[in-house]
């Protein structure tokens, strides 16, 4: 009788320590997919291209389609964004300025 009870209580531990260890891999498996999906508000990490002399849309996307002044690359840039200037120096300010 003595060894029907241990039993039991061996064979109920068991279950009950196979639905917790299934249950923290589940949390786990969820933890890694979600760290991995990337949030929707990032945009992908491309330079912000700015120089003077550019001629098309004005919206750093290219040479072509560069900022032509660094203020306004610096106003839609994001921490750990690159802004690529086509020459000269940059002497960002409040006022709109030119590239020198």
């Amino acid at each position: 009788m003595i060894f029907k009870i241990y039993d039991h209580w061996i064979y109920k531990g068991c279950r009950i320590l196979l639905v917790i260890v299934l249950a923290a891999s589940a949390l786990l498996l969820m933890g890694l997919a979600l760290g991995m999906q990337q949030p929707q508000d990032v945009k992908a990490q491309s330079p912000i291209y700015v120089d003077e002399d550019a001629t098309g849309n004005a919206d750093g996307t290219s040479w072509t389609d560069a900022y032509t002044n660094v203020q306004d690359a610096l106003a839609v840039a994001v921490a750990g964004e690159d802004i690529w200037v086509a020459e000269g120096i940059c002497r960002p300010s409040e006022h709109r300025g030119t590239l020198t």
